[in-house]
């Protein structure tokens, strides 16, 4: 049975969802008003029944946005997360290309599409047209892998395994 890990730490979430043998998937960080490292929201609600090793996927405080002093210097920018290298062993490996077509829900305007592959963030999210019913998504990976697709950060509109090499 899914746990409710809402209002905890993340890393207090994250050993929850370990001893109740979930697995762990995206962790999505957004400003939120709760203080910082707090999961707001995860992706499969609480008292559910779901296999060992479902994959739930967890929306985290960043904090609330504070607002600079009228002198302080800007921030500089925050450099995107890049995919991660090959495991330890694989050594030089082939990426091969995917196009995944993800259905899109009725929304206004336009909405901010993020990718993760095996759980980490893969390139950097995008705006996609609110015309537009669904998107196509380039992604590169090898072997089997983990694809999510989530939506303004907030709804997880796709969630599947991708063999690279067929």
């Amino acid at each position: 049975m899914v746990p409710d890990v809402t209002l905890l730490n993340i890393l207090d979430a994250q050993e929850k969802l370990k001893n109740a043998k979930l697995g762990e998937g995206a962790v999505n960080f957004v400003v939120d008003d709760s203080p910082k490292d707090t999961v707001i929201s995860q992706s499969v609600a609480q008292g559910e029944k779901k296999p060992v090793g479902t994959i739930i996927n967890l929306q985290v405080s960043q904090g609330p946005v504070e607002e600079p002093e009228e002198n302080d210097p800007p921030e500089p920018p925050v450099e995107p997360v890049v995919p991660v290298d090959p495991l330890p062993g694989e050594g030089d490996v082939e990426l091969k290309e995917k196009t995944i077509s993800v259905p899109l829900p009725e929304r206004e305007g336009e909405v901010l599409v993020s990718v993760f592959l095996d759980g980490v963030i893969h390139g950097d999210p995008y705006l996609v047209d609110p015309e537009s019913p669904s998107v196509d998504i380039k992604v590169m990976g090898h072997g089997h892998q983990s694809v999510t697709v989530w939506m303004d950060r907030t709804t997880e509109v796709y969630s599947n395994v991708i063999n690279f090499d067929q």
